[in-house]
């Protein structure tokens, strides 16, 4: 018998630092250094699951500026790059590398056959989880500061917010502000 050399690195041919030659992987695998966003723009994975393993089943994302402006598609079924572990058709998770500039958007998922199977989540270069959910529409932020309500009189007003998102209501705490009147509310 003849043992074979041991040469580590990371195994998986997604990675930026994928070596064909390892036959030991390390948890050294990496994503983000070769995607080549512009300058200013912040490098994003959208890591996408299917619990039954047969992909989204004409399930998309769909990512948005606070103008409404689609910046960006996708599904797991188009991956850049996916797995198909169980012989179903189609593949059970991949991930897309996604480049945006700071700024506020929303991303919502859905609208195949089975999106009850779906899980996503929406990560930075540092491993933060910017987003995450199933079959749904959320708000996220992409860089330094927060997105939401920036007008004090509002009812959801957001004092840490750096950006006006387009949220802001002011229904919920309606009432009277005169200290003189019967029906007056200090909230």
């Amino acid at each position: 018998y003849e043992c074979a050399p041991l040469v580590q690195g990371c195994t998986d041919p997604c990675a930026c630092n994928y070596n064909p030659s390892a036959n030991i992987s390390t948890p050294t695998c990496e994503f983000f250094s070769c995607v080549g966003c512009a300058l200013g723009e912040f490098t994003l994975m959208l890591n996408m699951d299917d619990s039954f393993g047969d992909g989204w089943n004409g399930a998309d994302y769909t990512i948005e500026d606070l103008d409404g402006n689609i910046v960006t598609t996708g599904s797991l079924d188009d991956a850049q790059c996916s797995s198909d572990l169980d012989n179903n058709i189609g593949p059970a998770f991949g991930f897309d590398m996604i480049c945006l500039p700071i700024g506020c958007y929303t991303i919502t998922v859905g609208g195949g056959v089975w999106d009850t199977e779906i899980t996503w989540n929406l990560m930075d270069d540092g491993g933060t989880v910017l987003a995450s959910g199933a079959d749904e529409s959320i708000d996220f932020t992409v860089g330094p500061g927060t997105c939401g309500c920036t007008d004090p009189g509002a009812c959801n007003f957001d004092p840490n917010a750096a950006t006006d998102d387009g949220t802001c209501e002011y229904g919920t705490c309606a009432g009277c502000t005169d200290v003189t009147a019967c029906n007056f509310n200090p909230d």
